[in-house]
This record gives structure tokens, sequence and C-alpha cells, in this order.
């Protein structure tokens, strides 16, 4: 699993807020334990054969799927994250 950056953009694609991409030092299973480093799932890309291993996402969860999909992941497999940013994503604030 590898993730990148994200920067929340406004009704005409400016950017309004720009993440700073954590990435994980040490055990990444304990990083996902202290809090989400990812922002948002939309800048993450996965191995379909190793998430499929895995078990997929579990639809019975609502709104927590992709964290979950995190936790397993990290359990046995590198997490790789990078400061480009992947994923434009618009601020529902001004909405």
């Amino acid at each position: 699993m590898v993730y990148g950056g994200f920067r929340m953009v406004d009704a005409d694609l400016r950017p309004i807020f720009r993440d700073e991409v954590r990435a994980i030092e040490g055990d990444p299973y304990l990083a996902f334990l202290r809090g989400n480093v990812i922002g948002v799932h939309s800048a993450v890309t996965y191995r379909r054969d190793v998430l499929l291993q895995e078990g997929g996402f579990d639809e019975r969860l609502r709104s927590s799927e992709g964290y979950d999909i995190y936790l397993k992941l990290a359990r046995r497999f590198p997490i790789v994250g990078h400061d480009e940013i992947v994923v434009d994503t618009a601020s529902t604030a001004a909405t």
C-alpha cells in the first residue's frame, strides 16, 4: 500500500489547504493504532492481490472500512507514503 498527499480546493479548483503527508516511522501497525496518518482514503493505492488476500473491505462498516483495511495491511505488509499531491478534494465548508 502506498499513499500520497492531498489538497483541499475551492469551487474554482484553487488550493485552500494542503495536507502534510505524515511518514510512517517504525511499526506501521502501531502508527495506525495511534491515528490515521493518511488523511483521505482516495490518496491510497493498493496491490489488488494483497487487498484480496486480506479479505478486502468490510462492507458492514459504514464509515471506517478504509481505516480498517489500513490496520489489516499494516500488520503484515510495508506501507509507504510520499509527499506528491495525488488528490484534489473539494471543500464542503463553502457548500
